[in-house]
């Protein structure tokens, strides 16, 4: 075979070259812009990026009005190219910004250089040259009555340079010329004279706003056209006297509280330090001065006697006037001294009393019988005290079997323990038929407190919870006996039905018995007529007897005998039943 030798050509294909010179797009601050701030950035936006090498001093010039070029910081980054300049600009000045095109112009990434130079200009700001002027004052001009604490304001036209306001641009005198101490401050529009103390009373004070070098200015520089000044008086000075408006215990007062405080309400602020154990004195019957701790705050003097009062007996107080007494604020004292008397409380040493309406002593209770004996189930009373009324009711409760106390959750404290109940002269304690935690005994004790601190001795209730049901046995007749009337008559002290009944909580408080002929009507006492069941009472409850003799049965046949048992705390048992069958 003939070898052959095969050759294969591969042709690349590289994409066009970029020979399409960049445009402007966008330029800050625009074309022919006006009111241009003084710090303002200038800024040319490309089409496409920019070679950064290519955005130089020379490249990227801005002149002022005189065609001089401003110094400045040139760079570029993306398709935008910054110029920063080096200070503010001139106000009220046209400044033109070029973008240099050709050989040493602002070129693309592929060197393409832009087609042509590209210029634009815009117009900076105007020089502030308007003084600012005064708009409103603090106190107004000619006010009168201005308070001593005030502070004094001015508001101006725009705002101010906080270094142009001081002591010496912005002064407030006194009626005499003399500067008075104070801080000054600026904010905004507003500049603020805070005296360093009270002004004085009835007195003129001029306030000046001082213009010129060292006055106040705008924050172009521009001061006050001239000096502003305005005048305000403050209040005269007080020279009315405190009056007493009201005190406590009222003058005359009787059955006051021996804790009692002692105090004096005046027609207006009066001086702390003018209020001591000598301008304000209380005295006993004997003339005694009390011992007490005095103090003043705002109108109000009080005196808190250092122990109770005694009962029973008339108390002087007295506010004292003069240059060792009671004064206002201003110093004026009282015109004369003030005094009145009140009579303590007669002591109340009787306790008060209570009572338990619910349960009853040797009550037997079962959870119906519980719920149902208050309001809201549990303990319920009253109390009464003649003297200073019930302050409140306390009561235990005791599980006689454990012989622990009720804590208010459970029967756990093995000392005696005292719970609130709710109300005084009627009063309540909720406890749940569920919080018992078993049948028995409990005990109650109650305590009142009169308002006096008297405690009275605590009684005691005791009552019996039971939800156990009692139990019955009947020993005559037997169940599916049969009996003739010899046999009948014979099987019990009294003829009819007997037996036995017990219950270990409430004891048993009656046997019932139902006797029915047949599986039709029910003896009611006096015949089998009947037609719904009737229960009549046995005699006796432990050992019981149900008086039934032979000549009762109206003839032979099936007779249905059916017992129940009932405690003392209202639990009933279930029926027993049995049959019997009677010929004659």
């Amino acid at each position: 075979s003939q070898a052959s030798n095969y050759w294969v050509d591969v042709v690349f294909a590289t994409s066009l070259a970029d020979t399409t010179p960049p445009t402007v797009s966008s330029v800050t601050p625009a074309g022919g812009a006006t009111n241009v701030a003084l710090g303002t950035t200038v800024r040319g936006t490309f089409n496409e990026a920019i070679a950064p090498a290519s955005v130089t001093g020379t490249s990227f010039v801005l002149r002022d009005g005189g065609g001089n070029a401003v110094p400045a910081t040139v760079s570029a980054s993306g398709s935008t190219a910054t110029l920063t300049p080096s200070a503010s600009l001139q106000p009220s000045t046209t400044y033109t910004a070029t973008l240099l095109s050709g050989a040493n112009g602002i070129k693309d990434t592929s060197g393409n250089a832009l087609a042509s130079d590209f210029t634009w200009s815009f117009t900076t700001l105007a020089v502030d040259t308007t003084p600012p002027t005064v708009s409103i004052v603090t106190p107004a001009s000619g006010a009168t009555n201005v308070s001593l604490g005030t502070s004094v304001s001015a508001t101006f036209s725009e705002a101010i340079a906080p270094a142009s306001v001081n002591g010496t641009s912005f002064v407030l005198r006194d009626g005499g010329g003399n500067a008075v101490a104070a801080t000054v401050s600026a904010s905004g529009s507003t500049a603020t004279l805070q005296p360093s103390a009270a002004l004085q009373a009835g007195v003129t004070y001029t306030a000046t706003l001082l213009s010129g070098a060292n006055g106040i200015k705008d924050t172009s520089g521009n001061a006050l056209a001239s000096d502003f000044t305005w005048s305000f008086t403050t209040t005269p000075p007080d020279t009315t006297p405190p009056t007493v408006t009201a005190v406590t215990p009222a003058s005359g007062a009787t059955n006051v509280s021996l804790g009692t405080s002692v105090s004096a309400t005046f027609s207006e602020a009066i001086s702390p330090a003018s209020v001591n154990g000598t301008s304000f004195v209380l005295r006993d019957g004997g003339g005694n001065a009390v011992a007490a701790t005095v103090s003043g705050s705002g109108s109000t003097a009080t005196l808190q006697p250092s122990a109770p009062l005694a009962s029973s007996t008339t108390y002087t107080a007295t506010l004292l006037s003069g240059a060792s007494g009671i004064k206002d604020t201003a110093g004026n004292a009282l015109a004369s001294d003030f005094t009145w008397s009140f009579t303590t409380a007669t002591v109340d040493a009787t306790p008060p009393v209570s009572t338990v309406t619910f349960p009853a002593a040797a009550g037997n209770y079962n959870a119906a019988g519980w719920t149902a004996g208050c309001s809201t189930a549990g303990i319920c009373g009253t109390a009464a005290d003649a003297g200073s009324g019930v302050l409140r009711v306390e009561l235990s409760i005791r599980r006689v079997s454990t012989n622990r106390w009720w804590t208010g959750t459970g029967y756990s404290s093995t000392t005696e323990r005292w719970v609130l109940a709710t109300g005084t002269t009627s009063w309540r304690y909720s406890l749940a038929s569920s919080t018992f935690p078993g049948v028995g005994s409990y005990a109650i004790r109650v305590r009142a407190t009169d308002n006096s601190g008297n405690v009275e001795t605590p009684a005691t209730t005791t009552f019996i919870y039971d939800t156990t049901n009692p139990s019955s046995t009947v020993t005559f007749p037997v169940n599916n006996g049969s009996y003739t009337t010899t046999t009948w008559n014979a099987g019990c002290a009294v003829s009819g039905v007997c037996g036995t009944a017990t219950d270990a909580q409430s004891g048993v408080q009656a046997v019932e018995v139902s006797v029915r002929r047949g599986t039709t009507t029910y003896w009611n006492g006096t015949s089998f007529s009947s037609t719904t069941e009737v229960f009549l009472p046995a005699t006796g409850t432990t050992t019981w007897s149900f008086a039934f003799p032979a000549s009762r049965f109206p003839a032979s046949g099936s007779y249905r005998i059916r017992v129940r048992a009932r405690d003392n705390a209202g639990n009933v048992q279930s029926p027993s039943t049995r049959t019997i069958t009677f010929a004659p």
